[in-house]
């Protein structure tokens, strides 16, 4: 019985997220846009940046580079369907350097073409 709860402390406390971890993903979610180092951020949280890496992995599932780059294509899915903004303003306003570089991350991510994903999206939903 005493094996088993200690098991389950164990399972509570690996899925307990540390306040600073939290702040940096925050962060990360507000300032996914700008051209931020790991020593930057792990700055904003006053931890080394290797064990920010380390933690953020574990906790996450994936390391802060993958992270910012999802939220990056996240965000240019929805600006590519809004139909406002050429591919290029979308890449810059993602975050991203050039337009070639958003789209070979963004066929990486979604399997698609930043075009294949409007036409795809954007005009079956018109449709409908």
């Amino acid at each position: 019985m005493l094996a088993e709860g200690s098991r389950q402390s164990k399972k509570f406390s690996e899925r307990k997220i540390p306040r600073w971890l939290k702040f940096a993903h925050d962060f990360l979610t507000e300032h996914f846009a700008e051209n931020l180092s790991l020593l930057e951020i792990a700055s904003q949280v006053n931890v080394h940046p290797i064990y920010l890496s380390t933690v953020f992995k574990q906790k996450f599932g994936c390391n802060v580079g993958d992270f910012t780059r999802r939220l990056k294509i996240e965000n240019a899915c929805k600006e590519i369907l809004k139909d406002e903004l050429s591919m290029a303003n979308i890449a810059l306003e993602s975050g991203f350097s050039d337009q070639s570089h958003f789209c070979k991350i963004f066929k990486n991510y979604t399997g698609l073409t930043p075009a294949a994903y409007k036409k795809t999206f954007l005009y079956s939903s018109k449709k409908s």
